[in-house]
């Protein structure tokens, strides 16, 4: 009887096919979660300077394309009308590809699939923990706070305006990849929850095959749920994508970051993905933020086709 109970289901979740949906793509160009000027030109510098082509050159439809900027009404605002472009394109049975700006976006992207997708897992690949709270916050920069507000660690009365963010992401529901830098209180907070954590260091000494098999197990043991890729480049080394904000040394390299596109494209699950953090003014040269947009365009392309 159980058996007859689970099936439909699963089978809601295979027809879905993720893998063939068109994409949305929404241009966040959304900055001021962080001090550091020249993070809202990311999104316009990423879609003209390779995500365009990559997409295309794999094949990959894009439907419609959304805009959204906190130049005009401010942060909260925007991540709030954020949430809704993400919704619509869920809702439309389509795939959002979020090209922000820096990784306050989360709040926005994370809130927008919960609604449409109450199951969802997210798999956050980052070199920070980005679950500080305004209490626990070094910088008081909302670009590290995104998971904390989700998870119901803080909200509407420490930081008015977020209050959009309703809808709730359990700790089960989320997993971590390339981490590196975490305060004290964060370590903490995710120790507590027993939430899914792989350092960069475990991918060194694992391999990044075995991490990502590990993540799915833990989060997803029943490969059923559709999941959001929420990547900040500077989870990749310095070296492989250099602009931007905060890099941090030991970072993963571009066969990690290969391999990690290629299992989770595999999983036909990817309903959604976030590019962060790109910062074309903290660029060195224009090889290195050539470099950096290359890195990032060719990840979307492989997690998305």
């Amino acid at each position: 009887m159980t058996v007859d109970m689970t099936m439909p289901h699963q089978h809601h979740h295979q027809d879905l096919a993720y893998g063939t949906k068109p994409v949305d793509v929404i241009l966040a160009r959304i900055g001021r979660g962080q001090k550091k000027g020249g993070v809202e030109q990311g999104p316009d510098c990423l879609w003209e300077g390779g995500v365009e082509q990559a997409l295309g050159e794999a094949d990959i439809t894009t439907d419609e394309m959304r805009l959204v900027t906190d130049q005009d009404f401010g942060l909260m605002p925007a991540l709030a009308e954020l949430a809704v472009s993400v919704e619509q394109a869920a809702r439309n049975g389509h795939r959002p590809l979020t090209l922000g700006g820096d990784h306050s976006i989360a709040l926005g992207t994370i809130e927008g699939m919960l609604r449409v997708y109450p199951d969802l897992r997210v798999i956050y690949i980052d070199a920070h923990g980005d679950i500080n709270t305004p209490s626990t916050s070094k910088t008081g920069n909302l670009h590290g706070m995104p998971l904390a507000a989700h998870l119901g660690l803080f909200g509407q009365r420490e930081i008015p305006g977020i209050g959009f963010v309703g809808a709730r992401l359990l700790p089960q529901q989320l997993a971590f990849i390339g981490v590196r830098e975490l305060d004290m209180t964060e370590a903490s907070i995710i120790d507590d929850r027993n939430i899914v954590c792989y350092s960069a260091e475990d991918v060194r000494a694992y391999g990044m095959a075995a991490v990502v098999k590990q993540v799915l197990a833990q989060i997803d043991p029943e490969g059923r749920h559709p999941i959001l890729i929420s990547f900040d480049v500077d989870a990749a080394d310095p070296s492989v994508a250099p602009a931007t904000g905060v890099p941090v040394a030991d970072g993963l390299l571009e066969e990690d970051l290969d391999i990690l596109a290629e299992l989770l494209c595999k999983t036909g699950r990817i309903a959604g993905l976030d590019l962060a953090e790109v910062n074309p003014a903290l660029a060195a040269s224009e090889a290195d933020l050539a470099r950096t947009v290359e890195v990032t365009s060719r990840f979307a392309a492989a997690c998305l086709g």
